[in-house]
């Protein structure tokens, strides 16, 4: 009756529980919209911040193609310059011994003339040799200054060589440094793309965490109810018994004594019939027991015939022996002929002896497998009886 009385406050209690539970819950599910309201906006960044990184991919891909392009284009033209500046450089090693050989020339000249205006009946007599002489000078001069002028330009090209040199170095570096730069875009997608899959990942963990709160709030009502249900059917079973015990019990003491006598009734008269039983088989327990020692005393004459066979065979061996040396003068064909006769007069004998040997032994199996199924019978009709009873089988 207490149980039955405590029932109402046990129930508010777990209503509170169910409305704390349920309140929890609420708060849960507006912390996860929230969170999964943020999750979208960072999201939706992102996907933003990755369309702007591609589309700046894009073009710096296309600048690398282009700036690679014209790179080729600038590697061409610089092998031309090359080509160029050596033969130019050809060109004024070429112009630069003949400035030298003028050179030579011109002072050659110049102590010729001296020579001559030292000799003055020699400059009456070639008057206009020193008009060719000037020709001359004014030639080389005009030649000198052109290989001068071809000398600064080929040095300006040198310098301009040098300097584009330079700045295809310089392009290089660039090129590296895009390069590394387009790697380490590519590193970024990749860790973009992991971001990605991680939250995907955690988006499906929320969500297996969502079901199996949703599933154990299920579980946790369902257990609940059961929990009410069986608090109920508590306290009916027991106010019901409570009754039984007051109302019934001098009903079921009566119909227990009844059945109880009428069980030992039966009990008794099985035990009678067992006895009996009992009786018969100890009566064939000893024809057995008279039977196995019967055939233990043919078992023990067996044994002491085979013992005799063993020495009839030891004395035919003997003998056999005794006429192998006796016959040994003889001709061979009668000594095999007559080893022949006594060994089949031995294994006639043995053959027989072995037959009757057999027979007993299967004899005494079957008389041995029959006091084995009698004593399971025993056994199984009284388990008293049987500590108290042992066969004595003789095998």
């Amino acid at each position: 009756m207490s149980s039955s009385g405590d029932s109402p406050t046990s129930r508010q209690d777990n209503v509170d529980e169910n409305q704390e539970r349920k309140d929890e819950n609420d708060g849960r599910r507006g912390n996860k919209r929230r969170i999964s309201l943020r999750s979208m906006t960072r999201l939706e960044r992102l996907s933003e911040e990755k369309l702007s990184l591609e589309e700046e991919n894009q073009c710096l891909i296309a600048q690398l193609k282009a700036s690679r392009k014209r790179e080729r284009e600038l590697i061409e033209a610089l092998v031309d310059a090359q080509i160029r500046v050596d033969k130019l450089e050809e060109v004024h090693i070429n112009n630069k011994q003949r400035i030298d050989a003028m050179l030579v020339d011109i002072e050659s000249q110049s102590t010729t003339e001296s020579d001559e205006m030292s000799n003055p009946d020699q400059a009456k007599k070639s008057p206009n040799k020193e008009e060719l002489m000037k020709l001359r000078i004014q030639e080389l001069e005009q030649e000198l200054n052109q290989l001068k002028g071809e000398y600064g330009e080929v040095s300006s090209k040198v310098r301009s060589s040098a300097a584009m040199w330079k700045y295809i170095a310089n392009q290089r570096d660039r090129l590296a440094v895009r390069d590394e730069l387009a790697q380490c875009k590519a590193d970024m997608e990749d860790l973009r793309d992991q971001l990605e899959q991680v939250q995907l990942s955690r988006k499906t963990a929320m969500r297996q965490a969502a079901l199996a709160n949703t599933q154990l709030i299920a579980s946790q009502r369902a257990h609940a109810e059961q929990t009410a249900k069986l608090e109920e059917r508590i306290g009916n079973l027991t106010s019901d018994v409570i009754l039984l015990r007051k109302t019934g019990t001098r009903e079921v003491v009566g119909e227990i004594q009844k059945v109880e006598m009428v069980e030992s009734e039966e009990m008794q008269k099985a035990i009678q019939i067992l006895m009996n039983e009992v009786g018969s088989l100890k009566y064939l327990s000893s024809v057995l027991q008279e039977t196995c020692s019967a055939l233990k005393g043919q078992l023990e004459e067996m044994s002491a015939t085979e013992a005799e066979l063993g020495k009839s065979r030891a004395e035919i061996r003997k003998l056999q022996r005794e006429l192998a040396a006796v016959k040994a003068e003889r001709k061979r064909k009668d000594k095999t002929d007559e080893i022949d006769d006594q060994q089949t007069t031995g294994k006639k004998h043995a053959t027989e002896n072995g037959q009757k040997l057999l027979w007993l032994r299967a004899e005494n199996h079957r008389l041995h497998n029959m006091v084995d199924l009698l004593r399971m019978q025993l056994a199984r009709a009284s388990p008293a009886y049987r500590s108290k009873y042992n066969f004595i089988t003789g095998v």
